[in-house]
């Protein structure tokens, strides 16, 4: 193998904003006929297409209040075992009866999240060998301006601290239920 490191260097004055984008994708690691794939064995970019079993399927779309949508990667296991650990979580407002379905839905089903980070890249947790597991919390808050919603949270095991997807389509990155195509981001 040759040898894989390179220089890694931040110049000065470039862009680093944080946080995620608002539109956040779930679909359930059953509902995938294929996945795309790495090239090569030390990628960290998906490439090909997701492909659902049933013509209805796809990514549900659920909405993420602004700055409440991020993720986290930490090294976890023992030398000579060690794999990342990626950890999700949003909020999303009210009390809808959708979101209550979705949220009694999701609990108990090991899925796939595809979001766009700041830069316009989209980001993938889980996979079809070590899907998501979700948790959903709902709080209505105690006065009229706490915040009433839905805290769903999210991880995945991955030998990769960051799982990028470079869809053929930009502009249609993935099947959407309901036949609606992904919100363009940043690099949209």
């Amino acid at each position: 193998m040759p040898y894989p490191f390179s220089n890694v260097v931040h110049p000065a004055g470039a862009d680093n904003m944080g946080g995620m984008a608002t539109d956040v994708y779930f679909a359930p690691q059953t509902a995938f006929k294929k996945f795309p794939e790495f090239k090569k064995e030390t990628d960290i970019t998906l490439e090909g297409a997701f492909e659902f079993t049933d013509t209805d399927a796809g990514f549900a779309h659920i909405t993420a209040s602004y700055k409440s949508n991020g993720l986290k990667s930490s090294v976890v296991g023992d030398i000579d075992g060690r794999c990342s650990k990626q950890e999700g979580e949003f909020f999303h407002p009210g009390a809808s009866e959708a979101a209550a379905q979705f949220a009694r839905l999701v609990q108990n089903t090991p899925g796939v999240f595809v979001i766009r980070d700041t830069e316009g890249k989209w980001r993938v947790i889980g996979d079809l060998v070590n899907p998501a597991n979700v948790s959903v919390e709902h709080d209505t808050g105690k006065s009229p301006e706490d915040r009433k919603g839905f805290t769903i949270k999210f991880e995945a095991y991955s030998t990769r601290p960051i799982v990028y997807y470079k869809p053929a389509d930009e502009k249609n990155p993935f099947p959407v239920v309901g036949g609606a195509k992904p919100k363009p981001g940043l690099g949209g």
